[in-house]
């Protein structure tokens, strides 16, 4: 499976492809609901759905979090929230994603196949990173959400 290296400020960590592109589908829809997105907040939605969906065989996927948080306080406070959604959102499903939330990522028919804990470990991770609890460099990052399938 492949892998992509999730980065803020030169730190990150390492998760298979399916979870990233998964876990950014979801970014992308809890953004899509947020109430009067600023600029800033629209073009990482977009970049979001282009890496869950786009069919990029050997590019990493990233949430770009360098360019679209930054230093700014607000807008880490807004994807945190945008993380705990979605880490609600796959509590939700049980322990395997379903099927719906599969299909626009390519993974369509794939439901029971991809844990849950495997997504909500990203959006984890993600939060590590925005506070600074994540120390690893590309080097040192071990593969996160390697469960089940992958």
């Amino acid at each position: 499976m492949a892998r992509s290296f999730i980065e803020y400020r030169e730190r990150g960590f390492w998760s298979v492809d399916a979870y990233v592109q998964i876990w950014l589908h979801l970014m992308w829809l809890e953004a899509g609901a947020y109430p009067e997105a600023p600029g800033w907040l629209a073009e990482a939605r977009d970049y979001w759905r282009l890496q869950a969906t786009d069919d990029a065989y050997g590019a990493w996927r990233g949430a770009r979090l360098d360019e679209y948080v930054g230093d700014d306080p607000d807008r880490m406070a807004v994807v945190l929230n945008l993380v705990e959604r979605v880490n609600r959102r796959v509590s939700s499903f049980g322990p395997a994603v379903p099927d719906e939330v599969l299909a626009p990522c390519g993974y369509a028919g794939s439901s029971g196949l991809i844990n849950s804990s495997a997504i909500a470990m990203c959006g984890d991770a993600v939060a590590g990173l925005l506070k600074g609890e994540i120390g690893w460099d590309a080097a040192g990052s071990p593969v996160l959400g390697n469960l089940g399938w992958g």
